[in-house]
């Protein structure tokens, strides 16, 4: 990893660098409110297909209104550093 060394484990090391490759293909989307919206919208929905494959409907629908809406305060705060321009 380049930006900075962490002590992590395979598997978040693995995430890391897959998110770093989705990022790469999200940033040139993410210059309008339009871009980011119809990005948002196309990455949930293959999330929720893929998650289809491994997880009961019950589970995904409290992973979503749990853990996902629990998170949303910190990953808004990650994310604040990571933009480079704000949206309109």
């Amino acid at each position: 990893m380049d930006e900075f060394d962490l002590d992590l484990n395979d598997t978040e090391v693995e995430m890391y660098e897959f998110n770093k490759k989705v990022w790469e293909l999200i940033e040139p989307h993410s210059s309008t409110q339009h871009d980011v919206l119809m990005a948002s919208a196309v990455l949930l929905k293959t999330a929720i297909q893929l998650y289809t494959v491994v997880l009961k409907d019950e589970d995904i629908s409290a992973m979503l209104s749990h853990e996902a809406c629990n998170s949303i305060p910190v990953l808004r705060k990650k994310l604040q550093g990571m933009l480079n321009r704000s949206l309109h």
